[in-house]
């Protein structure tokens, strides 16, 4: 087994589907297989289980891929430190960013550091904030940026902050909310029954805030209406007066014709969503990192 056999089985691994592995891995479902199939003949033992499209690896799979992802990591740290001994500056910088962050963001702070740092590779994988932030747990990226604030004991910066806001194709009164239809999107979405004692709850400064927000006016739940995957699908059914809905300022535009309204806690606090830079302390003694993060001084680059 080499490299490549690593990468094609965490890919697998993590698709749960050879189809979509070969796909993504630029090559064809039937080579995947047969080098499956090779694989399992030299280490005499069963892979995958196949039951139509459908795969399910075996415990001797499960360790193999563990295995795996263990080996890709000693191979980029082994390049990570070698690269590093260079006079001029070389490495593969593996980032893992919300999508948000990546559209918003990002372009603009990666044209100046591969104009100065040329010779950097940048591996960027996109997701949600806990998907990114798992990677940088498993040490499988050098930096994340996510937004939300979550736990995490190593080096954390905030770099930008944005208000949450009620928007309306119309102008609405606050004390009629619990009766007027609700549109969200996923990272919104608190449980079904909405219970202050969810795990959601209590796990999700950002929902927290919101939920607070709520219960000290009401003692209803929302009357949810429509559920869509993202902040820009929200605001235009808002638009198409479908609802109401709470988004990150971040969506708004100025020509945006819409009833906008800052939600404030009793306490005077503005509810808000932060964006955070992670990382290891001890990353930074790899030069092509320190970089990234000095750099850029990306605290003032990423604004709102």
């Amino acid at each position: 087994m080499d490299e490549k056999d690593y990468i094609m089985l965490d890919y697998i691994y993590r698709e749960k589907s050879i189809t979509k592995a070969a796909e993504l891995l630029f090559t064809s479902q039937p080579s995947l297989s047969y080098r499956l199939k090779q694989i399992e003949n030299d280490l005499g033992v069963k892979i995958l289980i196949r039951a139509g499209r459908d795969i399910e690896f075996t415990p001797e799979g499960e360790y193999l891929v563990l295995f795996a992802k263990e080996m890709l990591k000693k191979l980029n740290n082994f390049r990570d430190e070698l690269y590093n001994i260079s006079s001029n500056p070389r490495g593969n910088l593996r980032l893992a960013v919300t999508n948000i962050t990546a559209r918003y963001y990002l372009p603009k702070i990666l044209k100046k550091y591969t104009n100065k740092f040329p010779n950097i590779n940048i591996h960027i994988t996109t997701g949600k904030s806990a998907d990114v932030l798992d990677l940088l747990e498993n040490k499988e990226v050098h930096v994340c940026i996510l937004r939300g604030d979550y736990h995490w004991e190593g080096v954390k910066h905030l770099i930008g902050s944005e208000d949450i806001c009620l928007i309306s194709n119309k102008q609405i009164k606050l004390d009629d909310l619990p009766y007027l239809p609700q549109i969200y999107y996923n990272d919104l979405k608190y449980q079904n029954n909405f219970n202050k004692n969810t795990s959601l709850y209590n796990e999700y400064s950002y929902t927290k805030q919101i939920q607070n927000w709520w219960f000290e006016r009401f003692n209803e739940p929302p009357l949810y209406n429509i559920e869509v995957g993202g902040a820009e699908t929200c605001k235009e059914m808002v638009i198409n007066v479908l609802g109401y809905a709470f988004v990150p300022q971040l969506f708004i535009n100025k020509n945006d014709d819409l009833f906008i309204k800052k939600l404030t806690l009793a306490s005077g606090d503005v509810i808000s969503r932060n964006t955070w830079l992670l990382y290891r302390k001890s990353s930074l003694h790899l030069d092509f990192i320190k970089s990234f993060v000095n750099e850029f001084n990306i605290i003032k680059t990423i604004s709102t």
